[in-house]
């Protein structure tokens, strides 16, 4: 410590004064003191002398110090007056020198420590090996063993030991690693005991390294695909563990940090042999580079290195992200509506979310919603919302061969034009659109079967009938193709029934024969006729063949 006086500052009241300074000062203490330009020696007081008689400085020492002159004084508290060594200007003028002093100053202390590096881990402790030297009547000294638990805790076992001690009694599975400490002091004397040798005999416990057995390049998983790798741990010691060993695994963002961990067991590996074992790691809400870091043996059971048992693979796994917008599919009696369609009074109305991420399938209605607007007449129509919980509504959710979807079979719908809007999202919230899916359609309490169109005529291909129902559904159905002679050539009937809806219905027809043969050009006439609620309709036309 360096303490530095003005000349108003050498007596006692005055700030940092040099008596009171010396007074603070230690027995046995060593302290050099050297003048800086003028010390203003003349004007010191008997009470500053007498204090400085302390460090071994006799005033017969400091006579004849002129003004100016440098002096550096190496002294010792305690010390008999006279006993301090001071040096001083040797040429004139003595105020006009610079002086230089190279000196080595010793001390001793009465009491000291030496304390030993961790010893361990043991599975059993066996024996302290001491030796000491030096030893008088003075001495005050011994060695504690003092043990230490996995979380570093520290409980004194043995203390003051003086020879070689047994060890054996100590519970290795509490304190698997040790420290020794010598305790020494000497107040007479000032010769502390020796340490000739310290040595803990004890049988060690296994020790092993984590190793990856996988890429080292950056692996790349779409959002809720699944990741999986082997991993290794290596008991590279003679010794087998003596339990099962914990593996604990951390996902973490790159960027983030937030994450989250799992924990499992792994057979131990056998002395010189590996271990090896995997994981997976699902990687919805992972998107970007994640860190992956592997822990075996997480101080659970004592090793002397636990750095080598943690590996961690930055920035490993990337991950990405889903944003895809899934597919909306909504039929209403197993038909894609346009805008005004006709359905019936029970309409069953089905809603698939098809999503192309196969990784992240939809297995709840979260984000899902149906609503019907009714007829109205006031102008301020509102959609309402199906509720999930109806008997009418029925969900199932997404697999790897099937979309989500769900149903709602509508009942006893009054005749008016109604509206169904439908929004969806994926597992991932994605939208399937910007907008909610919307069309209107009509229920009617008449019953009519018009034909709408048919197109494309003239063709060489096929012709399509477009055929239009409200109402009731035909409970008899025919169909009859004439040539241009007004011979039948074709007919069909009842089997369409089963493909009829209320609606725009489509019917196809080949422009060949009933056996199959092309028509040949010409105009050809056909008839279909339609029996609804016990009203027979019947509808003709002619058709042109074009080869």
């Amino acid at each position: 410590m360096i303490n530095n006086f003005l000349p108003t500052e050498l007596e006692t009241g005055h700030g940092d004064d040099l008596a009171q300074w010396v007074a603070n000062i230690a027995s046995s203490d060593s302290v050099v003191l050297y003048s800086i330009g003028d010390a203003g020696y003349a004007s010191w007081s008997a009470g500053v002398l007498q204090q400085l008689a302390k460090l071994g400085i006799g005033s017969n020492q400091l006579n004849g110090i002129q003004a100016g002159e440098p002096f550096i004084i190496f002294g010792k508290k305690g010390s008999p007056a006279g006993n301090a060594k001071i040096f001083r200007a040797s040429q004139s003028p003595v105020n006009a020198q610079a002086l230089s002093v190279s000196k080595t100053i010793t001390g001793h202390d009465s009491h000291g420590s030496l304390s030993s590096v961790l010893i361990g881990p043991a599975q059993t402790w066996s024996q302290l090996r001491l030796q000491l030297a030096g030893a008088t009547v003075n001495d005050q000294y011994g060695v504690d063993v003092t043990g230490v638990n996995l979380d570093g805790q520290q409980t004194i076992l043995k203390s003051k030991l003086k020879t070689t001690a047994d060890l054996s009694d100590v519970n290795s599975s509490l304190y698997p690693y040790l420290k020794l400490t010598l305790y020494t002091e000497d107040q007479v004397d000032l010769t502390p005991v020796q340490l000739r040798e310290w040595l803990v005999t004890y049988t060690p416990m296994a020790e092993g390294m984590v190793t990856y057995i996988g890429t080292q390049q950056v692996e790349t998983r779409q959002e809720g695909e699944v990741w999986n790798s082997t991993f290794g741990f290596t008991n590279f010691s003679s010794i087998n563990f003596t339990d099962s060993l914990v593996v604990q695994v951390g996902i973490f963002s790159s960027d983030l940090g937030a994450g989250e961990s799992q924990r499992f067991k792994i057979k131990p590996p056998l002395p010189h042999d590996t271990t090896k074992f995997s994981f997976q790691v699902k990687t919805r809400g992972k998107a970007g580079a994640n860190d992956i870091s592997v822990s075996v043996n997480p101080r659970i059971l004592p090793e002397q290195y636990y750095d080598n048992n943690v590996l961690t693979l930055y920035g490993h796994l990337q991950v990405v992200a889903d944003r895809t917008a899934p597919i909306l599919d909504v039929t209403v009696d197993g038909r894609r509506l346009t805008n005004g369609d006709a359905v019936s009074a029970a309409p069953a109305i089905m809603a698939k979310v098809i999503d192309n991420n196969l990784y992240l399938l939809k297995t709840d209605t979260i984000g899902v919603n149906l609503y019907l607007q009714n007829p109205c007449t006031s102008g301020n129509c509102q959609f309402k919302r199906i509720a999930f919980s109806s008997k009418d509504v029925t969900w199932t959710p997404a697999t790897t061969t099937k979309a989500f979807q769900v149903s709602y079979q509508a009942h006893d719908l009054t005749a008016g034009e109604y509206a169904l809007k439908v929004e969806a999202t994926d597992a991932s919230g994605n939208s399937s659109g910007t907008e909610p899916y919307e069309v209107s359609f009509v229920v009617t309490d008449e019953t009519a079967f018009t034909l709408q169109s048919v197109y494309p005529n003239p063709t060489s291909d096929k012709f399509h009938f477009k055929i239009y129902l409200t109402g009731s559904l035909p409970t008899d159905f025919q169909f009859q193709l004439y040539s241009p002679t007004g011979g039948m050539i074709r007919s069909f009937g009842n089997e369409v029934l089963d493909v009829l809806h209320v609606g725009t219905n489509e019917i196809v027809l080949n422009a060949t024969d009933s056996d199959g043969n092309p028509l040949f050009t010409g105009i050809y006439f056909f008839r279909m006729t339609a029996v609804m609620d016990g009203v027979q309709t019947t509808i003709s036309g002619k058709l042109a063949v074009v080869r």
